[in-house]
């Protein structure tokens, strides 16, 4: 999937892109419980952000960020962008990162 959003992740792209994954079903509902939180976690952890922290560059408060980091609640499609934008990271690779894992733990 080529991201054509700009910096601001708010453009004809991030939409179109948005638009293209939403109606695809419960995109989540394949993966292992607790596979996006833990990936959640280590990508805050890496770009030194507390929680508090991606909640304000996220605009997601930071009860959400709790509850997806334990493996509670999965995030919806504008969440995964948001905290993606928020860690400046791509949210495709964190997609490709998840997915990889839940394969590596179906090979078990």
């Amino acid at each position: 999937m080529t991201n054509n959003c700009p910096g601001d992740g708010i453009g004809p792209g991030c939409v179109n892109t948005y638009k293209s994954l939403k109606g695809q079903g419960d995109w989540g509902a394949m993966m292992k419980k607790g596979l996006w939180g833990s990936e959640l976690k280590r990508a805050r952890l890496a770009a030194a952000l507390t929680q508090e922290q991606l909640s304000l560059r996220s605009k997601l408060d930071t009860a959400t960020i709790d509850a997806i980091e334990a493996g509670v609640v999965e995030p919806g499609l504008e969440e995964l962008f948001r905290l993606a934008l928020a860690l400046g990271i791509e949210a495709d690779e964190l997609v490709k990162t998840v997915w990889q894992k839940n394969l590596d733990s179906s090979d078990h």
